[in-house]
């Protein structure tokens, strides 16, 4: 079974010990952007999932949600 995360610190913790398949649960945000290893995948459980990670796009603004 693969590990819901709910918040920034159990999504980092989950890429951290090598969990190749996570599942987000409501809105994640605070984290920086972040980069899966090769083979893992993240994925959204219910309506309201949403990752929020700031990043911004190459002309300095905000990237539209």
């Amino acid at each position: 079974m693969s590990p819901v995360v709910t918040t920034a610190a159990e999504l980092s913790s989950a890429i951290q010990d090598g969990i190749v398949e996570i599942v987000v649960e409501g809105t994640i945000s605070g984290s920086p952007s972040i980069t899966l290893p090769e083979g893992a995948t993240l994925r959204g459980e219910g309506d309201g999932a949403t990752l929020a990670t700031g990043a911004r796009s190459p002309s300095g603004s905000p990237r539209p949600r």
